[in-house]
């Protein structure tokens, strides 16, 4: 919730106020401990069985099989390369400027 009250739309996306961070931050503690107080509780048990039975069949392996053809296709190798470029020209071209000085 304290995360929620303290968003504020603006016409350039979002609005955090500084004030807010300590509570966030309190919140976040919060859901990390009742995280922790799960593990190795029945849930995290069936969680792990579940993801486990999700990613080792052969439907994921098949999956697996197909992305390093893919990544070793000409398709691919082209994927590859736009992204790089992409990255590059990121880098080269946007620049941040409404960083506060207290960071």
């Amino acid at each position: 919730m304290a995360l929620k009250k303290s968003i504020k739309k603006t016409k350039n996306g979002i609005h955090i106020d500084n004030k807010s961070i300590d509570n966030i931050s309190d919140e976040a503690d919060d859901v990390a401990d009742q995280y922790d107080a799960l593990d190795g509780s029945k849930w995290d048990k069936a969680y792990t069985d579940g993801w486990k039975a999700a990613t080792h069949n052969k439907e994921t392996a098949a999956l697996k099989r197909r992305m390093i053809s893919f990544k070793k296709s000409a398709e691919g190798k082209a994927l590859k390369q736009q992204m790089i470029e992409l990255k590059q020209a990121i880098k080269k071209n946007l620049k941040v400027t409404d960083i506060p000085k207290s960071w």
